[in-house]
């Protein structure tokens, strides 16, 4: 719901590196602001940044869940943000967007530029299939040793069942079940607890 800002904020702790939590609070404030207000340029924020880490040529800029743009911000501030991020890669920039496929239509008819830049850069991503579900359910937690209750993967996978949109649902319910593990153990209890992926 505030682009600017979230941008702002992400970008701030590799130009400020040193300064307080405080401090970078106050100065994302700062920039969101001059980056809308078009009192500074987004390329100018880039080449800056780039600058203050010698070694690295290209920053990459990654708006993941691209679709809320749509769903929480008014459409007068999505088209000056999109002109923004667009701006960016008028430095050495590349910008990955994901975004849901029932929200690409939105994109392209929100600005030209993003439509041509889209056209010449989609990767698409199909539904994952029960495996590859699967394997994003039980590897990260393998890395850390970590093991799941007998059936708890397969009641994930049938809970999450093959709705796209149940990804993020499923994000969060790992999360909680990481929040809730017990020892190197990850529980139906737990899981029920926090609610599920429902």
């Amino acid at each position: 719901d505030q682009p600017y800002h979230r941008f702002a904020q992400a970008i701030l702790p590799l130009l400020e590196e040193e300064a307080s939590e405080t401090d970078r609070l106050i100065e994302a404030r700062k920039l969101a602001n001059a980056l809308s207000g078009g009192d500074l340029w987004a390329s100018d924020v880039v080449r800056r940044t780039l600058a203050k880490h010698p070694g690295i040529d290209r920053l990459l800029i990654v708006c993941d869940q691209f679709e809320e743009l749509f769903t929480l911000t008014p459409i007068a501030l999505r088209k000056t943000f999109v002109e923004i991020l667009l701006e960016m890669t008028q430095a050495p920039a590349t910008l990955v967007l994901t975004l849901r496929a029932d929200f690409y239509g939105h994109a392209i008819q929100l600005n030209r530029q993003l439509s041509d830049h889209l056209e010449r850069g989609v990767v698409n991503l199909g539904n994952m299939t029960r495996d590859e579900l699967q394997r994003i359910i039980v590897e990260p937690a393998r890395m850390v040793q970590l093991e799941f209750e007998s059936g708890l993967v397969g009641r994930l996978l049938e809970d999450v069942g093959a709705e796209p949109g149940n990804l993020p649902l499923l994000e969060f319910a790992q999360t909680e079940l990481w929040a809730r593990r017990k020892d190197h153990r990850l529980d139906t209890e737990a899981y029920e607890a926090s609610g599920g992926v429902s």
